[in-house]
């Protein structure tokens, strides 16, 4: 049996060209490589070399076999690296979700459920979470449901081939300043509110689609950085947006006035009427179904 050591020597020299130079670049003395290159030739029992007073060279044999260990190193570790995000994959629990708070719910429920697991979640548009739970690239996705939308009807779009339970729900709401002309409404529609200028967290996944199609004429200063975006709020008396299911667990007693003593208007347009639901394979069923019991009960 060949050790891979000798075979990475191998290669490295017949890259490299020189004893020095492989050596430098294996780290290790040019006395021990040529010893190991010398162990090399003597467990095949074919010259791999040929020798002159100054110089070591590969011969015909000796390029064979560096070409054909490059090649077997490399499966090696192509396979090594197969092995181990197999067995990433086996201990991890990746979830794609369409916005924050369903992203949220569900970590906390699955660390609950499946200790020994890592918890992995990406906000991706909708679009894209049904493709990659059927190519595997997430066990579990979150949808939104508008109001609007029957449930009979988002459940026949989904397929046959997934399963699909309720797992929270949401409701958008307009966050205004007490100084605001509009502070003392209580409900806005979209209409209400398009041309105005917002605060707007960049990674609220489809509810900003929505708020953009809603609005044509409305303006949004971006913020990358949640707590940044917060600390904005605070001193600015531009709008933004929040939910119902945001200020809940912030805290408030009264979710209208919420710790920055801004005033959260509901939205009275039914696309602002939000159930998410959570969604597996039917292959994947019986993994996930203390997730499903829990989601259901």
């Amino acid at each position: 049996m060949i050790e891979t050591y000798l075979l990475e020597y191998l290669v490295a020299f017949a890259k490299a060209g020189t004893l020095s130079a492989a050596a430098e670049q294996l780290h290790v003395s040019q006395p021990s490589l040529t010893r190991s290159m010398q162990k090399l030739e003597d467990l095949i029992e074919v010259p791999l070399f040929e020798r002159t007073k100054n110089r070591l060279q590969l011969n015909e044999y000796g390029h064979f076999l560096a070409a054909r260990a490059e090649w077997l190193l490399t499966e090696q570790k192509d396979l090594v690296d197969e092995l181990q995000a197999r067995y990433r994959r086996s201990q991890t629990i990746a979830v794609g979700s369409c916005a924050p708070i369903p992203s949220w719910e569900i970590q906390q429920t699955l660390s609950g459920l499946y200790p020994q697991m890592t918890i992995s979640t990406q906000i991706q548009p909708e679009d894209s979470l049904l493709k990659g739970l059927m190519e595997d690239q997430y066990q579990l996705i979150l949808l939104p449901r508008p109001a609007s939308t029957s449930e009979s009807a988002f459940l026949s779009s989904l397929g046959s081939s997934v399963v699909a339970a309720v797992l929270c729900t949401e409701k958008l709401m307009v966050s205004l300043p007490p100084v605001h002309p509009l502070a003392r409404e209580q409900s806005l529609s979209f209409s209400d509110i398009d041309g105005m200028t917002f605060l707007q967290y960049r990674s609220v996944g489809f509810w900003f689609e929505i708020c953009r199609k809603k609005m044509p004429n409305a303006h949004f200063l971006f913020q990358d950085d949640y707590a940044t975006f917060m600390e904005i709020v605070s001193s600015s008396s531009l709008p933004c947006f929040s939910t119902d299911a945001m200020l809940k667990r912030t805290g408030p007693s009264d979710v209208r006035t919420d710790a920055h003593q801004r005033i959260n208007i509901p939205l009275s347009d039914p696309e602002i009427d939000i159930s998410y639901y959570l969604i597996c394979k039917k292959e994947n069923r019986a993994r996930f179904q203390a997730l499903l019991k829990s989601v259901r009960s």
